[in-house]
């Protein structure tokens, strides 16, 4: 079996040159929670029902239970906490009660440097710093609000609430169209804070598992 080029890797994933120009093999690598698949299976699942609704994605197809094939995209060197609850840490730091459910998302904007040091700034902070362009930050302002609609009404549809969760964007480029915004990296409870509701409605902090999201959507071993 030839050698596959490593391009790049962070904490828990690694990324191979792709089969074609434009590409790259996204490999889910397992760590010491052992929950790789399940993080692969289910960013799989949220990625494609985010293109179903219109939503671009880097997601191309699934390889195997550990890969998938990915768009090589330009990153933008920014993480987006996108809040619609106050959970316990921010309840303590700010003074807003427990879950108290914010009239629009938070979001929290952290710029990467080439050290790969996080810096918390605004939205507009990032047209200062040169890393997106005004219509840029409108395009993502209006991605986030749709990722946001979505990933809350899946989640509530199998009984979960979203507290909160993390977005990275890059640019996908074409020959004839302006560069495009699109979703990467992984979507599912792994970046995200899901807790339970039960079967009346009621909220309950209870904070939810890789595997008991994966069991929820059907996508766990079967027992």
């Amino acid at each position: 079996m030839a050698k596959r080029r490593l391009m790049f890797e962070s904490n828990s994933k690694k990324y191979f040159e792709g089969p074609d120009p434009g590409s790259l093999i996204q490999n889910f690598s397992e760590g010491a929670d052992g929950v790789a698949v399940l993080n692969h299976r289910i960013s799989e699942y949220f990625l494609q029902g985010l293109s179903s609704v219109g939503i671009a994605t880097h997601f191309i197809k699934r390889l195997n239970m550990h890969e998938s094939l990915i768009h090589h995209l330009e990153m933008v060197p920014v993480t987006i906490k996108v809040r619609l609850r106050a959970d316990e840490d921010y309840s303590q730091r700010m003074g807003f009660p427990l879950a108290t459910i914010f009239s629009a998302p938070l979001l929290e904007v952290h710029y990467r440097n080439k050290e790969g040091v996080l810096t918390q700034v605004s939205l507009g902070d990032l047209s200062t710093l040169g890393v997106m362009n005004d219509d840029e930050i409108e395009d993502l302002e209006r991605l986030i609000g749709r990722v946001t609609d979505y990933l809350a009404g899946l989640y509530w549809s199998i009984g979960c609430l979203l507290v909160d969760y993390q977005l990275e964007v890059g640019r996908q480029y074409f020959d004839d169209y302006p560069s495009m915004l699109v979703v990467t990296d992984e979507i599912g409870p792994q970046s995200a804070q899901i807790w339970d509701l039960s079967e009346d409605g009621a909220e309950t902090i209870v904070k939810l598992k890789v595997s008991d999201i994966a069991d929820r959507l059907s996508l766990g071993p079967q027992k």
